[in-house]
């Protein structure tokens, strides 16, 4: 978690990221929520996180969580009911992502998947976790950090293309890319060894 928190200070995308959803409906209390929460990320720094790629993996789970419940609890009960914002469970995620067909051991590789609603991006990160252990089985890779260069950034072209979120909440919405970071993060370090100026 130490790596990937210097990693957004570093890339500054935490401020990029507030620059692109700024606009002129964004409230001070809405900037204090997202201060906030940002607040509690930072604070998450020490947290020991080792690579995964099994989708029902506890760490896997764990991550899930970690952010998820960040935003979860950064929000009082009465926000989160007045914008209709609540954690969806994972085994409720999972329960979805399987019945319209969306696992490893289907050829998701380009299938494009929505979420309308993706709040810190529950939906969005299975199914990206779920499309990087499709390409490593797809590459008979069993670990990221065996992909070449090219393999990795295939599938962070898979993610950009195929995998999709939409909110109307701004904070959500930067919660949701901060996420999506994450779930890439060692594919990203991987490509970055190799390949510096990558973006």
């Amino acid at each position: 978690m130490q790596d990937f928190i210097k990693y957004l200070k570093k890339e500054k995308i935490i401020d990029s990221l507030n620059f692109f959803y700024k606009d002129s409906s964004t409230t001070q209390a809405n900037q204090l929520i997202l201060n906030k929460l940002l607040e509690n990320l930072i604070s998450l720094e020490n947290i020991k996180v080792k690579e995964t790629t099994r989708v029902n993996d506890n760490l896997n789970r764990l991550e899930y969580d970690i952010f998820s419940k960040l935003y979860e609890n950064t929000l009082n009960h009465k926000e989160k009911k007045k914008m209709g914002e609540f954690y969806t469970p994972i085994s409720i995620v999972n329960y979805i992502l399987s019945v319209i067909g969306y696992n490893s051991s289907n050829n998701i590789e380009d299938k494009t998947i929505i979420d309308i609603s993706c709040g810190s991006g529950s939906f969005i990160i299975q199914a990206i976790r779920i499309l990087i252990i499709r390409c490593l089985e797809i590459y008979g890779k069993k670990k990221i950090s065996q992909l070449t260069t090219n393999e990795a950034k295939a599938i962070i072209s898979k993610v950009n293309e195929n995998i999709v979120g939409v909110d109307v909440n701004r904070n959500a919405c930067i919660l949701c890319q901060i996420n999506i970071y994450f779930a890439i993060f060692e594919i990203l370090k991987l490509i970055r060894k190799a390949d510096s100026n990558y973006q």
